[in-house]
């Protein structure tokens, strides 16, 4: 059983399922998760439907014979969101939980939960996420399946054709900033770099 709330948890666990085709996968989604399934026409179960038919994510388990939990990690999202239930309902059936962090330093394990296996994108994380309490044994650096694709890119030929695109010469300085859509803490990183960057003959 698969398990995401928000669009970018989810998009970090479906590449899996093409890794994973000879398992039979079911999502547990909410949010905006749900609504991307929705409107692709993909199954999925969600909350109203594990209540109706089967009164608990434990009962739905034990009767669907789910054998694993992969979640991700969706942040800002109701106390109880499908990933924490998913979680818990595994630790009291006795299922192995797989997490995929999809934010750097953003998974929070709570009592309540079973975790087996953490998967972070960078080395270091290892090292946050230990100071947090996880075994390090447990933590495992792999990357982000969501941007696995990426990995394809033609990175020169892309970096030549965008130059051409803005009119920059091989000799322009250029900084890209990319970043998050929510929150402050973007604005706020890009407003402690932009003064060291002043002068610099960056084109922005």
């Amino acid at each position: 059983m698969f398990a995401a709330a928000h669009r970018g948890p989810y998009l970090t666990i479906e590449p899996l399922e093409a890794e994973l085709k000879d398992q039979q996968i079911c999502y547990l989604v909410d949010g905006v998760s749900k609504t991307g399934r929705t409107e692709q026409g993909l199954s999925f179960i969600d909350m109203d439907r594990v209540n109706k038919d089967w009164g608990s994510v434990e009962q739905f388990i034990l009767d669907e014979n789910i054998l694993a939990v992969v979640r991700s990690t969706s942040g800002g999202v109701i106390e109880e969101d499908v990933e924490f239930l998913a979680s818990k309902a595994a630790k009291q059936v006795g299922i192995p939980v797989i997490v995929i962090e999809d934010f750097p330093g953003n998974y929070r394990q709570k009592a309540e939960e079973r975790l087996d296996y953490l998967f972070v994108e960078d080395e270091s994380l290892i090292e946050f996420h230990s100071s947090r309490g996880i075994d390090r044994g447990s933590i495992y650096s792999c990357g982000n399946p969501r941007y696995a694709r990426l990995n394809h890119v033609d990175a020169v030929a892309t970096r030549q054709k965008v130059r051409r695109q803005l009119g920059l010469s091989e000799t322009n300085r250029v900084l890209l900033w990319a970043g998050q859509p929510d929150g402050t803490d973007s604005h706020l990183a890009l407003q402690r770099l932009l003064p060291i960057l002043d002068g610099s003959h960056v084109t922005q």
